[in-house]
């Protein structure tokens, strides 16, 4: 859902007049209806599965497979174009099904979501395709100040559809914490400032090109200058996407910096003095706050070693699995309302079990990749702990054999020196 969101914001940003004069101008206006048509089967899709990425109720898949086609179907009949507008409508009544099923609090969730996108398709559909109409029509042709105004007019109205669209998401993502489109907003930056920077280098350095040229050929290099500008941005794609997307982590994603780099050394060091209760606890409590998990859980040998957010009368059963279990392997069962993502810890009968975000969603690319990094800190940390809890177990013990042996012996001579 969050790509879906992503795809559906970058690919309505890219379409207005200057995107269109740029584009005209190397004979690309093409992929402006391209980036349209992507724009908005991403975002009629983000409508259908919001907020948890599931197509309910089930018509909704096959409405969403048969919306490209109709949208294809539009470029060759006209006539069929209004079907469009068809989908948008049935998104929103899928949104209100799934809206009507929901908790309490549930619905205060995701409701700013909702009114966001239902304003932001009314401004879209409304007034921009009306103004669109009359545009094309010959009266609006005649007129030069209408065709001023809406360089004007045009992208105002794409501009605050798409913002009251991502203030909505925003709004549920700060008020009621919709924690999936976090991922949304951060994607959208990163893929949004690194096609701004290549669009920057092309035409920079295309220019320049140009510039030299004329001024050491007397010439104009033509596509030359276009091709070695497209060249210099293809080279600049890996360096900018690190940079940006470093950029961006640490922005927006600080949660997880910390738990990646901070978490494995807290561990390692409470595996040397601690005992695995404490590792336990102190990892489910950084998961937590973290990941915004609403509970966990740390199962050792079918005991419980800590848990997190659970209530003392749940019974918490570690999962039944007859294969081998391989340290960090990630596991997401949707029918478990409890813990749905497992993570074996050893084949001991470790395991670290984790709930569903508040909201009830699961866990992006970058939060599952991370719990399996986590995982080998966090067995490694528990065995440790474990094994040198038994040696202080097994010492103490030897240490009070010992004493008993002394006593004993200092007992017996007591006596023989009271009997001689």
């Amino acid at each position: 859902m969050a790509a879906m969101l992503s795809m559906a914001l970058l690919g309505l940003a890219a379409v207005s007049p200057y995107s269109y004069y740029y584009l005209v101008r190397f004979d690309a206006g093409w992929l402006i209806g391209v980036m349209n048509t992507i724009g908005v089967v991403a975002l009629v899709t983000t409508m259908f599965v919001f907020p948890n990425g599931r197509f309910v109720p089930r018509w909704t898949l096959w409405a969403i497979l048969a919306f490209p086609c109709t949208i294809v179907a539009g470029k060759l009949l006209p006539a069929i174009a209004y079907g469009t507008i068809g989908f948008v409508i049935l998104a929103l009544i899928a949104m209100i099904v799934r809206y009507r099923r929901e908790t309490p609090v549930g619905r205060r969730q995701w409701r700013w979501a909702m009114i966001g996108f239902v304003i932001g398709f009314a401004i879209q559909i409304g007034p921009s395709q009306i103004y669109s109409k009359y545009l094309g029509s010959p009266a609006g042709q005649a007129s030069f100040g209408v065709t001023l105004r809406s360089w004007i007019l045009t992208p105002l109205s794409l501009t605050a559809s798409l913002t009251i669209i991502a203030m909505g998401v925003m709004l549920s993502v700060l008020r009621y914490r919709l924690y999936d489109t976090q991922a949304a907003v951060s994607r959208s930056i990163l893929y949004g400032a690194l096609t701004l920077a290549l669009l920057a280098i092309f035409a920079g350095s295309e220019k320049i090109i140009e510039i030299v040229g004329e001024a050491y050929f007397g010439e104009s290099l033509g596509a030359l200058a276009g091709g070695l500008g497209a060249a210099f941005a293809a080279v600049a794609i890996s360096p900018l996407h690190h940079r940006i997307g470093h950029w961006v982590e640490h922005r927006f994603r600080k949660n997880l910096i910390h738990l990646r780099h901070d978490l494995p050394p807290l561990l390692i060091e409470l595996g040397e003095t601690a005992d695995p209760a404490t590792v336990a606890r102190t990892a489910l409590d950084h998961l937590a706050h973290g990941l915004h998990a609403a509970r966990g859980a740390v199962i050792a040998d079918g005991a419980i070693l800590a848990v997190h957010n659970v209530d003392a009368t749940t019974d918490v059963m570690p999962p039944q699995t007859e294969r081998p279990n391989r340290i960090g392997t990630l596991e997401v069962v949707r029918s478990d309302a409890l813990f749905p993502v497992r993570l074996p810890l050893g084949s001991d009968g470790r395991w670290l079990l984790i709930g569903s975000r508040p909201d009830a969603s699961l866990y992006d690319r970058q939060e599952r990749e991370l719990l399996t990094d986590l995982a080998p800190s966090l067995a490694q940390a528990l065995r440790v702990a474990a094994d040198r809890t038994a040696r202080q177990a097994e010492t103490a013990a030897r240490f009070d054999q010992l004493e008993r042996e002394l006593s004993s012996l200092k007992a017996a001579f007591v006596n023989a020196a009271a009997a001689g």
